[in-house]
């Protein structure tokens, strides 16, 4: 198998460990295998899907493209009939492939999808990888905040999507519209996110600056919206921008003149690898070099932050402090990240974010606890419904003498700390305590996240 050289290596290596590695997915990535097991992109099985809409003495070409089909589509049929199309495309079971799956595993903070599937998103969900996502709607753009700080992976769908996860509160819109499929909408597109008022939010071109390195996967490169798209999202040609990697994919071999372009303008170069031999190598190169064997099991299988929330009552800030001072070796060793509320956020949409977001959550029980009606009713309706084998493992410890074992039953009295059930104030060594609580949390980082 043909390899990545190891000066291009050594430079996307470079990337990965400084954050700065941003992967770009484009629509000749997505694959799917219809009735009988014909293997074909996603734009090529969408664009025969919407030729079905149309009469047969006004079918193209079989060869047509996807924007051309769609294009006929809402000239002969109108708008509605090509969404209505769409919805049925998107409503079958899309898996992702092994190379969707094989990034997916990689720590990308963030993924600009030009895909109009969200197979990349399903591949993060199959590997329990926290992200959050968002869409550029060319009719109605849609502002968002985007926030360096938060560890989970950003997923933006730059050419839209058929749905849509809102980050505040949760629920999956459908977005039907935001979806560029004809020509007409390629130019509106183009057109609407170049403009001051409906570009892309500042707060996002702001991150996608000099210091980041590209990496485009799964386009054709001849098509001439690339020359524009990279435009909008920022891409820099001064002297001192990182350079960015692509892989040219679809028909055709890639054009002399376009790859000088790139190479000039964007500093874009190009890998002369299948796109199957690149994830391939990346992959083992990523586990090989920067997931060594003797970092944390979570670390390495997933090359991002464990997340974690504590919930306490405000009474038992000392307590909580004491829990964070011997979870410490832990937030190095693994890098576990402990989430804060920031002063002046709104405190329920702070814990409904931070709780999506957390692989382990540690309730610290107390007396103060049990006497908040607030956080009794959060227990049972939010957290405990959050615990989920893989996903989230809710851990209660126990930090002073309370009736505690009324609120504990059932599957989570399993889970709870010390290990012996006696709180840590009981203990005639605290510090005693906070080790055997930490030494189980430990455990369970290498049980349930290798």
């Amino acid at each position: 198998m043909n390899q990545i050289p190891d000066r291009d290596w050594a430079k996307l290596r470079l990337a990965f460990e400084n954050n700065a590695l941003v992967l770009v997915v484009g629509p000749w990535l997505s694959t799917v295998t219809d009735s009988a097991g014909t293997v074909r992109t996603i734009p090529e099985a969408l664009a025969l899907h919407l030729a079905g809409e149309l009469d047969d003495d006004r079918k193209p070409a079989a060869d047509a493209d996807l924007t051309t089909v769609a294009g006929l589509v809402v000239r002969d049929k109108g708008r509605a009939t090509l969404e209505v199309a769409m919805d049925n495309f998107f409503r079958k079971p899309l898996p992702p492939n092994a190379m969707q799956e094989t990034l997916a595993q990689l720590p990308f903070h963030i993924i600009i999808n030009v895909a109009r599937d969200k197979q990349i998103s399903t591949a993060l969900d199959k590997f329990n990888v926290k992200y959050r996502e968002e869409l550029y709607n060319f009719r109605q753009p849609r502002d968002f905040t985007y926030n360096p700080a938060d560890n989970r992976t950003f997923v933006y769908h730059l050419l839209g999507a058929v749905s849509c996860k809102d980050d505040s509160s949760g629920q999956v819109n459908k977005t039907l519209g935001s979806l560029v499929m004809t020509g007409a909408d390629q130019v509106e597109f183009l057109k609407q996110v170049v403009q001051t008022e409906r570009k892309i939010p500042n707060t996002l071109l702001a991150e996608l600056n000099e210091t980041k390195t590209y990496l485009f996967v799964g386009f054709n490169f001849n098509d001439w919206y690339l020359r524009l798209l990279l435009y909008t999202l920022g891409l820099s040609d001064s002297a001192d921008a990182m350079p960015s990697w692509a892989l040219h994919t679809g028909p055709g071999e890639l054009n002399y003149s376009t790859s000088v372009f790139f190479n000039t303008r964007y500093k874009i170069n190009f890998l002369k690898l299948t796109e199957t031999e690149f994830v391939q190598d990346l992959s083992t190169r990523y586990h090989a070099e920067l997931g060594q064997s003797d970092q944390p099991a979570a670390a390495a299988a997933t090359g991002r932050p464990i997340q974690a929330l504590v919930v306490s009552d405000p009474a038992d800030e000392s307590l909580r402090q004491e829990f964070l001072r011997a979870l410490a070796p832990l937030r190095n060793r693994y890098n576990l990240n402990i989430h804060e509320t920031l002063p002046g956020e709104d405190v329920q949409a702070a814990f409904e974010r931070q709780l999506a977001d957390s692989q382990f959550v540690f309730p610290l029980i107390s007396a103060n606890y049990l006497g908040n009606d607030a956080l009794i009713e959060q227990f049972y309706d939010k957290i405990l419904t959050a615990d989920a084998p893989g996903k989230t493992i809710v851990s209660p410890v126990l930090g002073g003498v309370c009736q505690w074992k009324p609120l504990l039953r059932g599957p989570v009295l399993n889970a709870v700390l010390p290990n012996n059930l006696e709180p840590v104030s009981k203990w005639a060594d605290p510090a005693a305590a906070w080790t055997d609580v930490v030494t189980e949390i430990e455990r369970r980082i290498k049980t349930h996240f290798s």
